[in-house]
């Protein structure tokens, strides 16, 4: 059984690695959502804007179809 001082200096060196990971330099968006962020934002706030309960997402099914079609995914519905 390992002595608790280096147990704790486990610790302490896992979190500071962690916190330096946390702060490294983050690294560029991702292009797609760069170019569409102004409608996945507006996609976002008009879905919780107007929640469904669940397993009861008839009008979220249906936009998240539509939008799903309109990036050229092949979609199935029904």
């Amino acid at each position: 059984m390992p002595h608790p001082r280096a147990r704790l200096a486990s610790v302490v060196l896992l979190i500071s690695g962690l916190a330096a990971a946390a702060a490294a330099e983050p690294k560029g968006a991702d292009p797609f959502f760069e170019a569409n962020l102004g409608d996945l934002v507006g996609l976002y706030k008009q879905l919780h804007s107007h929640p469904e309960l669940s397993f009861q997402e008839v009008e979220t099914a249906k936009r998240i179809a539509t939008e799903l079609g309109r990036a050229r995914a092949d979609v199935t519905t029904g």
